[in-house]
Order: structure tokens, then sequence, then C-alpha cells
């Protein structure tokens, strides 16, 4: 990359326009949407960028450390407090609510390299078998043919589908896990995780 075109580089010498886009940055997306316009002017009055990627003699680095240390204002004189996000330590899910639109099973075909997807109501019967080579062309049809009515439920067939994609390519084994949390209904529940009319470990 021209160092010179890059977006930290033209920040640090133009700052940015009213929509907070970096003035003269060539890049994608070069927006600065998570910063305020006093933490920018902070950045611009207060950092110097100097160019040297690339540079490899010792004799000239050295001299640029002694001329920016030379040229250092102090402390800068304003205090700019920026917007905290907030970083939230996520834990393992402890409760499983079963979905009402029912459960999948998820198997990957060797023969035929083809995912395959059945779904079933929570009364045990199969109203539905998918097939694709893709997970995502799986949960494309699930949505469309609204199979699904929880947020958990969906995440957690995203990920057993991407398994057994990564296994049909991979030719390594795969068996579909149980969905995480312990069950909250009063129905008899299996240790797989699915109403009692499952007989397939691993299902939701």
């Amino acid at each position: 990359m021209d160092t010179y075109r890059g977006s930290l580089f033209k920040a640090s010498l133009n700052g940015v326009d009213e929509r907070r886009r970096i003035r003269g940055a060539l890049g994608k997306r070069p927006v600065l949407k998570n910063v305020s316009a006093e933490e920018i002017e902070a950045f611009v009055e207060q950092v110097e960028l100097i160019p040297m990627i690339g540079e490899q003699n010792d004799d000239v680095i050295s001299e640029r450390l002694k001329i920016s240390h030379a040229r250092d204002p102090g402390p800068y004189r304003r205090t700019t407090y920026g917007k905290w996000i907030e970083v939230v330590q996520a834990t393992e899910p402890q409760n499983l609510t079963l979905d009402k639109a029912g459960y999948f099973i998820v198997y990957p075909d060797e023969r035929r390299h083809r995912l395959v997807l059945e779904h079933y109501t929570n009364a045990g019967v199969l109203d539905c078998v998918m097939e694709a080579s893709s997970s995502p062309a799986l949960y494309a049809e699930v949505i469309r043919r609204n199979l699904l009515s929880r947020l958990d439920h969906a995440a957690y067939l995203g990920g057993e589908l991407a398994r057994a994609e990564r296994a049909l390519k991979s030719g390594e084994a795969y068996v579909q896990d149980k969905a995480p949390g312990q069950p909250c209904t009063e129905r008899s529940v299996s240790s797989c995780g699915c109403a009692d009319s499952c007989d397939s470990g691993g299902v939701r």
C-alpha cells in the first residue's frame, strides 16, 4: 500500500468532512462512525504519523526518532472523553426452550455429496426433507418455509449446517450436537434436548 494514501495517514493530515468521511482517503469505507468529532480533532492535533513502511536502514529510523523526540510538544492540553463501548463477557446458555415450529435432523450424504436437512414437528412427525450442496441454500429454504420461530434455534441450526458442510467437504465424521442449555418444558425431554418422540441424539 502507498503509505501516503492510507486512511490513517489521511486522517492525521486532513481530518474528516461533515459525514465523518476521511478527506482524501481511497478506502472502501473510510468513515469514522464510532468516534466523536472532538476525538477526531484531538487525534489530528496531537498525532503526527511519519510514513516509514519499508524503511530498513537503522540509521534513518534512528534519525527520524530523534527528530520526532525533539519536536515533542508535551502533554496534550485538552481532555477528551470518548464514548465507552460495553464489553460483555458472554456465558453459555442455561436454559433450552423448544421451538414450537419443530426441530431438525442434519446429516451429510457422502455418497451423493449433498447436505440433508429433515424437519419434524414436535410430535415427531417428519414433514419436510430438504437437500442442497451448501449450508446457505438450506437455511435460506428453512427461512422461506417459516420453519423457525426462535433466534436461538436459528443460531444452533446455522452452526450445525456449517459443521455438516465442513465434514462433507473434508470427509471427517459428523455427529449432530445437542442444543446448548437444559430443556425448560414440562413434557418429557430426552437427553438430546428435543421432545420425547425424538430417537436421534443431538436433535433440537
